[in-house]
């Protein structure tokens, strides 16, 4: 009786197929994995510096600062989202007090989101006069000068004036289309292929949180 040794052909096929499919399945998952990871790697760092804007506007006696904030780059609208290659936000010094991101006001260099990921949009859309740059938004911290006490601030007793937060021109009451239904929200919406977040922003609390898609 001949005792057979080793695989035949089919088995080996078989076990080839299973290992590529094991491989494929391993690729996916890692691509996945580090696209979650970029997505919430920008998100991090967005808020960072979101953090950092509003501690400088919080400090005292910043003398001749009017406000300090964060521009956000999204690139033309009409380009597809995927293929926009320009998305940057900056930390910026709103210097001439307009609540704009201007050349000149950048405080660091501005920083590029991480590889598949893109600013997709805003809210609210700017609806100002004149109007905001079309290839983004600036959020901005506006600074609490020193000064008289306001009595018709109380929550600010010892400031001239209180400190306010704008996204794209806007601060919380604004009307966005229905006046019964006041501006209190800005929304920067950021996403990879198949998956986003959102970073909203209170604009009368300053509270900043991030959820889902």
């Amino acid at each position: 009786m001949i005792k057979r040794e080793g695989f035949t052909l089919i088995e080996l096929l078989v076990v080839i197929a299973i290992f590529g499919l094991l491989v494929v399945s391993g690729v996916l998952s890692m691509k996945k994995f580090n696209t979650d990871r970029n997505l919430d790697l920008t998100i991090q760092e967005m808020m960072s510096t979101i953090a950092r804007a509003q501690s400088l506007a919080s400090a005292p006696d910043r003398a001749g600062a009017t406000g300090y904030g964060v521009y956000f780059n999204h690139g033309p609208s009409a380009t597809p989202f995927n293929e926009r290659l320009n998305n940057y936000y900056v930390l910026f010094d709103d210097k001439n007090n307009n609540q704009e991101y201007d050349s000149g006001e950048a405080i660091d260099q501005p920083k590029k989101v991480e590889k598949g990921v893109f600013i997709q949009w805003f809210y609210p859309l700017c609806q100002k006069t004149p109007p905001c740059d079309g290839d983004g938004a600036s959020l901005v911290f506006t600074t609490a000068q020193t000064g008289v006490d306001n009595p018709d601030e109380p929550y600010n007793p010892g400031l001239a004036f209180e400190r306010k937060t704008f996204f794209q021109g806007y601060i919380a009451t604004d009307p966005i289309g229905d006046p019964a239904k006041p501006l209190t929200y800005g929304r920067i919406f950021v996403r990879l292929l198949g998956s986003g977040k959102v970073i909203k922003i209170d604009l009368t609390t300053n509270n900043v949180e991030v959820g889902g898609w």
